[in-house]
């Protein structure tokens, strides 16, 4: 008679711990990209997904970058910036017209490319920022940094 008296116990407190754990904290977030404001002015947004995601320190990773030029691009330099705020900090770049394999791009033209690369040593956080840019003028942005004011190296 014991035994069915602790079964049921074990599976009540079973059930509540189930169903107190958060449904979010299960399932797999992917990496959110927001809109760069630099010095005020709201840069023109990228889109950015990450495969793998999240990234794996010493292995491949592929931006996928994509957007709507706002202004025709003659040639520019799409960067990408690792960093923790601290000490850690990555740069990747590579020239548009060589990875978006056509140039100039044309004002409203969308445009859509790939950007592999293999970051080492990365913290157990950082900050993600893709810029596409030319002399100091900036086309477009992307940031997993959403205080509104992301860093620019």
């Amino acid at each position: 008679m014991k035994h069915p008296v602790f079964f049921l116990f074990f599976a009540l407190i079973t059930t509540s711990v189930i169903n107190a754990i958060p449904r979010g904290f299960l399932s797999k977030r992917a990496t959110q990209f927001y809109q760069c404001i630099y010095n005020g002015t709201d840069i023109p947004p990228l889109n950015v997904s990450v495969l793998p995601d999240p990234i794996v320190s010493g292995q491949d990773v592929t931006f996928g970058i994509s957007g709507t030029a706002t202004t025709d691009i003659t040639e520019a330099t799409v960067r990408i910036y690792l960093y923790d705020g601290h000490s850690f900090y990555r740069n990747y770049m590579g020239n548009l017209c060589e990875l978006y394999k056509s140039c100039p791009v044309k004002k409203d033209t969308k445009f859509d490319f790939p950007f592999t690369t293999k970051p080492n040593g990365l913290p157990a956080t950082y900050f993600i920022e893709v810029w596409i840019s030319k002399n100091g003028t900036d086309f477009h942005c992307a940031t997993t940094y959403n205080d509104l004011s992301p860093s620019k190296y």
